[in-house]
């Protein structure tokens, strides 16, 4: 009686590694993790924060140009205290807070070997170094 012997190949470490390496930056890059960490360090309650890129730029452009006319743009921080914020509201400024900072955030896999570099660009030099 002849006995057959049977090889298992186990699938290349290669593509174990690129698609566990792969999750990694997905789940770093996640939606879910951004809301985790802006409700965590209160990033919508950061005016600091939430005014930043193009968006700022206007903002600040619009309240010279209203300064420069002798008119004066009303204090967004006294309106926010006066106004009640709804559960909505609030729910919307952590979504926005966590897409920008998903938008700051960049992964990526150093070559072939498990080393993950990951950064958060922002073109504020204060905020870099985490001064809010």
């Amino acid at each position: 009686m002849a006995r057959r012997r049977q090889s298992i190949s186990a699938p290349f470490s290669d593509d174990i590694d690129e698609a566990v390496m792969s999750t990694e930056i997905a789940l770093i890059q996640s939606k879910c993790l951004a809301l985790r960490v802006a409700r965590e360090l209160h990033l919508d309650k950061n005016d600091k924060f939430m005014r930043t890129g193009l968006s700022s730029q206007v903002q600040s452009l619009f309240s010279q140009v209203l300064e420069g006319l002798g008119l004066s743009r009303p204090n967004t921080s006294d309106l926010t205290e006066q106004a009640k914020e709804t559960p909505e509201q609030a729910d919307a400024d952590l979504d926005a807070a966590a897409e920008q900072l998903r938008g700051l955030i960049k992964a990526d896999r150093l070559g072939m070997s498990s080393v993950l570099s990951i950064s958060i660009t922002t073109p504020d030099p204060a905020r870099a170094i985490g001064k809010y």
